[in-house]
């Protein structure tokens, strides 16, 4: 009966915690946040993952090897955007991570005929005889190029995500009074705004 009561209060307490915050006013977000958040969510699946893996590696567990996959996964793909999913960009972060996940797919699909090319021939490119290995090596090597070089990208316009984030929520829900001064006609006076 207290396992269960533990259980339960560890899926609620987060629940419980996000509901007392809730308002009707939004309010800025820090862009170092943003960042910690998407390097975060980037570093830490994946080293877990790369635990798991080791850790299955001398009695070759699958379900250990899939679970540090998953891990590894996620935090490749979906980690670098946590910093747009912060600030409620959830089409900017999942466009981007899917333009990630296929940088992936190919340097996997690479690899794997890199290594299913070594194992035919041999893994030393320059003296593989079915030329499988010498081909695919360079995809892979370019294709992890860019994966580094587009999730240091990505993670760095999380502060810009931010910044966009904080200034449409500043125009909106204030009541605010505005001159209005029209020159041509001699009228001004004051307008009283509320920007929704």
């Amino acid at each position: 009966m207290r396992k269960r009561t533990v259980i339960a209060s560890i899926f609620l307490l987060p629940l419980l915690l996000y509901s007392t915050e809730i308002s009707t006013v939004k309010k800025p977000k820090s862009p170092t946040t943003g960042v910690l958040l998407s390097i975060g969510a980037t570093v830490v699946p994946v080293g877990l993952g790369c635990l798991v893996w080791q850790a299955a590696a001398p009695g070759g567990n699958d379900v250990f090897m899939w679970c540090g996959g998953l891990l590894v996964a996620s935090g490749a793909i979906l980690g670098p955007d946590a910093g747009h999913f912060y600030v409620e960009q959830w089409s900017k972060g999942g466009e981007r991570a899917g333009i990630r996940f296929t940088i992936g797919l190919v340097m996997t699909v690479s690899l794997g005929a890199y290594a299913i090319g070594g194992i035919a021939g041999s893994l030393d490119p320059s003296t593989s005889e079915n030329g499988v290995a010498s081909l695919t090596w360079p995809v892979f090597l370019l294709s992890s190029a860019a994966y580094v070089v587009y999730t240091v990208w990505d993670i760095a316009t999380v502060p810009g995500s931010v910044r966009e984030y904080n200034d449409s929520i500043t125009e909106s829900g204030q009541l605010r009074f505005r001159p209005y001064l029209d020159v041509p006609n001699e009228k001004y006076g004051l307008s009283l705004v509320y920007n929704f």
